[in-house]
């Protein structure tokens, strides 16, 4: 069996003659299934016309069934309540979790299929369950959120990325990497205003960002999982004279963020949500760290664009598997896949995090495909204000490599 989802925009733009939501997944999945294999057998089968109640989230189920020798694929959904979430929860939560565990379907669902695929098998508890013959429901991945969150997720990204270490640095001091620092910092300087603030660096690899955001007087933490990265992050802000006492630097990763809610005022994640299964969870671990007034900076992938970079550098066969397939994963300039988000998923996600998100902005929109950029600094300059104005205009934006989404906490009356 295979499980996908999809987001609004994919359905409603579903060309049926019923307009009802198990029509629309059909013709969905049908177009999902014809761009990925040839031999596609004809129409989704979907039991029934039905629309999904109000307030709930319709989880969509593909199941290919072989009917002797023909392959048929058929349709199903069911639908989650807030108030069957809320009786799933255990105990300690409350019902103030329920909308933040609603976001989080999309992982329920791909920890359930790496389940049932044998990709994953969870320990503790659940591993336990399990074992003993229990089915992996959304009831039974509810009760055992933390554990399965957590491990699943630790599983998936734990690649060491001191191993890239090397092409990532140059890649940071190169004109593309260049424009991706210096456009994201000043923004986050911008939002932030002349007054000193705490600033939390979630990911922050070899220090680029905690250096730059020191450097403008601000207390800046610094979170790395790869110790071979925050080792370099650590030398470079030594070298510096003046920096390291406004620079924290600790060993963690995103889902084990030690720090009271509200710590600060600033929460800055550049270039980490790509690398993993799913942008839900991240975005409820780093919102609850926002301090009122605060913002939250994320620089991911941008699903608009895929195929764009390779379309640019004469890579046509590549980029139109992209385009006609809508993938939101490819492989990166480093080597490593990594998957996209719409800037309007990232904004519903601050949404349901109680953030109100700010204008997002299109990062490398005339540059990314040119890998092997040197300019004058003069050239670089007149390059980084050119992408700068268009970063917020569209149609421009949609096609930049990156998205940064910014979300603020509205202070308190």
């Amino acid at each position: 069996m295979v499980e996908r989802i999809f987001t609004l925009d994919d359905v409603t733009g579903a060309q049926t003659s019923c307009r009802c939501l198990s029509c629309r997944l059909g013709a969905v999945f049908a177009g999902h299934l014809r761009a990925l294999r040839t031999d596609f057998p004809g129409p989704v089968t979907v039991p029934g016309h039905h629309e999904a109640e109000p307030r709930t989230t319709a989880v969509p189920h593909l199941r290919a069934v072989r009917l002797g020798k023909e392959l048929v694929d058929v349709v199903l959904w069911e639908q989650i309540r807030p108030n069957q979430l809320a009786a799933w929860l255990p105990p300690a939560e409350t019902q103030a979790r329920v909308p933040q565990m609603a976001v989080r379907v999309p992982l329920l669902v791909s920890i359930r299929q790496a389940i049932r695929t044998g990709s994953f098998t969870p320990s503790g508890r659940a591993g336990a369950d399990l074992a003993a013959g229990r089915y992996p429901s959304f009831r039974f991945l509810v009760e055992h959120w933390h554990h399965l969150e957590k491990e699943f997720t630790m599983t998936a990204s734990s690649s060491d990325f001191a191993t890239v270490g090397g092409a990532y640095a140059a890649y940071s001091s190169g004109g593309r990497g260049r424009l991706r620092h210096d456009i994201t910092v000043r923004r986050v300087l911008a939002e932030l205003g002349n007054r000193p603030a705490r600033v939390l660096d979630v990911g922050c690899g070899d220090g680029e960002m905690v250096l730059r955001l020191a450097a403008a007087g601000h207390q800046v933490v610094g979170v790395e999982k790869s110790s071979g990265m925050l080792a370099a992050a650590a030398w470079r802000v030594t070298a510096v004279p003046g920096i390291a006492e406004r620079v924290t630097l600790i060993e963690g990763d995103i889902y084990t963020l030690l720090f009271e809610d509200a710590s600060f005022d600033a929460v800055v994640c550049h270039g980490v949500v790509m690398y993993l299964p799913d942008s839900a969870a991240p975005f409820a671990h780093l919102t609850r760290l926002v301090a009122d007034g605060g913002i939250l900076s994320v620089l991911t992938k941008n699903q608009l664009a895929v195929g764009v970079r390779e379309a640019m550098t004469g890579l046509y066969a590549s980029a139109r598997a992209q385009i006609e397939s809508g993938q939101a994963a490819s492989v990166g300039n480093l080597g490593i896949t990594t998957r996209g988000d719409t800037p309007a998923h990232l904004d519903d996600l601050a949404r349901a995090n109680g953030l109100t998100p700010l204008p997002w902005q299109g990062v490398r929109i005339f540059h990314d495909h040119r890998t092997d950029w040197t300019s004058t600094e003069t050239e670089y300059q007149e390059a980084l204000e050119t992408e700068w104005a268009a970063s917020t205009r569209s149609p421009y934006r949609e096609l930049g490599r990156l998205v940064h989404a910014v979300a603020r906490r509205e202070a308190a009356a």
